[in-house]
């Protein structure tokens, strides 16, 4: 009993990890649209126009809308989404693992709570850690980027045509 116990704790774990990765795709940076000239912009033959409910906008937010900026609004919901996936694996993954050894002087990382009520159950040096820690990512990532050169790949300096 003990080792089928153990075998369903494993192929859980594995379960969750084949999702973690299968959703890593969605963080793939989509191709570009090609620019044409639109008169009138219609949106029925676009990528994610199912039927049998087509184009789905229901408040009509896409009317009146130049293709630049359809496409603007098509690239914010993909982020969003992107970030939500993020959330929620951030959300999950503290319930299958927890990281060995302490995140303050005596306070083991398991004895942190899940959610909401791991705010106030952290020391302030653990917050002065995650904060040291996120600020050397991103001047990391910068400073890379301006050594290497690297452009945003959706440039927002771009006059829009109304």
């Amino acid at each position: 009993m003990h080792t089928f116990a153990f075998l369903c704790l494993q192929m859980f774990r594995t379960a969750i990890l084949a999702l973690c990765l299968g959703s890593a795709a969605a963080f793939v940076a989509p191709k570009a649209a090609s620019t044409g000239v639109v008169t009138k912009a219609t949106y029925e033959n676009e990528v994610g126009v199912l039927p049998p409910v087509g184009f789905f906008d229901p408040l009509g937010l896409s009317e009146n809308l130049s293709p630049e900026i359809f496409e603007q609004y098509r690239t914010a919901e993909l982020k969003h989404g992107r970030i939500a996936q993020l959330a929620i694996v951030g959300y999950v993954v503290p319930e299958i693992y927890r990281w060995p050894g302490n995140i303050a002087s005596g306070i083991p990382f398991a004895s942190i709570p899940h959610g909401v009520a791991a705010i106030d159950a952290i020391p302030a040096f653990g917050w002065i850690q995650m904060i040291f820690a996120i600020g050397a990512v991103v001047s990391c990532v910068c400073f890379l980027c301006r050594t290497l050169n690297l452009k945003r790949s959706d440039d927002r300096t771009k006059k829009v045509a109304s």
